[in-house]
Parts: structure tokens; C-alpha cells; sequence
């Protein structure tokens, strides 16, 4: 029902899907787990992540935030393109800035309050699970605090007189890089009732509570240790290193040869003209 009420918004639900798994894998790269996607029988395909993402794991919790603000993000650029029925520029803005700025607000801010609202409708529809739709919701508030601003000068001869700024949606890449880092922070939880209520508690006594303030996840992962076939950095010590991508099971080097163009010339006008070098390529592979 919802679908049919919001058909207009259906394309950049589809688009939303495709950005969250390309912006997962590009955060992931170099990681044992590298938001990678299994082929399963269709008639167990919860997710297209595989079983990692069943089991409420800090990698759900992530994949459950970027999925959020991602359909939060494309319904708001593609209401501020004007290719949904229904919705427009954000009117909410107060017309003058803070006193203490040499601004109006003006033109056409990003309605990010109209693509969340939605982002809610989709996303949360036929959720239940506590912890999901905290996520859920921690992903469409890294949307919202990444939030940008552009001015445009008006005045005689460029003087900037006065000035015009809207509000803008950030990149994606930046949002992704948010939920990243907030990923290294998930806080593990287990779930309580009361008044009626299921709250999320801590399972460290430490802290106080969870709140929208981080990612939450239910059981520690698995060490994800099947990357046989994966390439590394034998230089670095960090996550894509070859000691942590392959598990201490060691590496092969593998060295290919190849053509590529080098010493490459403008030419006016209007050519560039390259040579053909041969390069020598050495990868390390777990």
C-alpha cells in the first residue's frame, strides 16, 4: 500500500538500494569483511549480505544506518530535481539568518526534513526490532547533522551586498565516512522491558544508556577470516595489512606484467598523444 500511495518515490527507493551496497563496499574495502554479496538460493535471501546481517551484528547495524540515510537522501535530491510528485524546496527556514550573520536564507534548500519523514515510511514500515529502528534512525540523523550550506553574492559588480544561502545535502561519501566511524564506536546491547516499553541497555555497566547517540548490535561478529584469494598490503599493519586481512595465514606475491600509456602530451589543438610503457605490477594475495 505504501508502495502504490508513493509510486513516484519508488525509482529512488530502487536508486537508494544500489547507493547504500556501493558506499558499503567502498568503507569496507580493506576490511576482512568487505560488505561483500554471497550468492544464496533465492529461497533464503533475507539479505543480499548473506547470514552475517541475520544475526545483529555491529556489520547490520551499519548496513541498517547507510540503508536508512540512503533512502532519505535520494528521495530529497530527487524531490529538489523535481521528479516527485508532491513535494518541493524546504519552506521551513526562517527567512533572516541569526543577527550575528551577513546572510538571508533564500532559494532552495534540500528538503531533508520531507526525505527523512519518508525515509521513515520505507524503512520503518514493517520493522519491530528495537534495536533496527534505532539504527534506522541514527542513519537518517548523520544525514541531518551533515548538512551543508551555499550563498550566492548579490550586489553592483560582484560588491556582495547582501548575500542569499540555502541548505544542501552533503555527499554521500560523506555520510558514509560518518557511519564509519560510528561503527568503531557501536555499543553492544541487550534489550529490557519496562513500563510496557523494550529499552536498549548498555552491556557494559559503564555506560549509561544508548540513546540515538550510537549504533547499536546484539552479538559480537564472526572474525571473517575467509578471505583466501583477497590482496593486501604487506606494508601497512592496519586492517588491509597481510597479517590482519589473512588472518596469519600468510601470502603469495603475485607479479604481472602490463601495458600502460605514460609520457602523455597536450598537443594544440586539440590532441593528446601518450607512449606505451611497460610496467612491472606485484600484488600480495592472502
Amino acid at each position: 500500500q505504501i508502495c502504490r500511495r508513493h509510486y513516484s518515490m519508488m525509482t529512488s527507493v530502487a536508486d537508494a538500494a544500489q547507493m547504500a551496497l556501493k558506499e558499503c563496499q567502498k568503507q569496507f574495502e580493506t576490511e576482512r569483511w568487505n560488505c561483500s554479496t554471497p550468492p544464496q538460493p533465492r529461497r533464503h535471501r533475507r539479505s543480499v549480505f548473506g547470514r552475517e546481517l541475520l544475526s545483529g551484528t555491529r556489520e547490520r547495524s551499519f548496513v541498517y544506518a547507510l540503508s536508512s540515510a540512503a533512502v532519505a537522501y535520494a528521495i530529497t535530491r530527487d524531490c529538489s530535481l523535481g521528479n516527485i510528485v508532491g513535494c518541493g524546496c524546504d519552506q521551513t527556514w526562517p527567512q533572516r539568518a541569526p543577527f550575528n550573520q551577513s546572510f538571508d536564507w533564500g532559494g532552495c534548500s534540500d528538503n531533508i526534513r520531507w526525505g527523512v519523514e519518508m525515509s521513515k515510511l520505507f524503512v520503518d514500515a514493517q520493522e519491530y526490532e528495537r534495536v533496527n529502528l534505532n539504527n534506522n534512525k541514527f542513519g537518517r540523523e548523520a544525514i541531518l547533522s551533515g548538512m551543508g550550506k551555499k550563498c550566492r553574492c548579490h550586489g553592483i559588480s560582484n560588491s556582495c551586498e547582501s548575500m542569499t544561502c540555502w541548505r544542501t545535502l552533503p555527499s554521500f561519501r560523506k555520510v558514509g565516512r560518518i557511519l564509519k566511524r560510528s561503527y568503531s564506536t557501536a555499543v553492544q546491547v541487550h534489550i529490557v522491558k519496562k513500563y510496557g516499553r523494550y529499552l536498549l541497555r548498555p552491556r557494559d555497566r559503564d555506560r549509561r544508556s544508548v540513546g540515538n547517540r550510537y549504533l547499536a548490535f546484539l552479538r559480537m561478529s564472526s572474525d571473517f577470516c575467509a578471505t583466501t584469494g583477497r590482496t593486501c598490503d604487506a606494508d601497512k599493519s592496519g586492517p588491509s595489512g597481510c597479517d590482519v586481512m589473512c588472518c596469519g595465514r600468510g601470502y603469495v606475491i603475485k607479479t604481472s606484467y602490463v601495458t600502460a600509456k605514460c609520457g602523455c602530451k597536450f598537443s594544440w589543438c586539440c590532441d593528446v598523444t601518450c607512449k606505451s610503457c611497460n610496467e612491472t605490477r606485484v600484488e600480495y594475495v592472502c
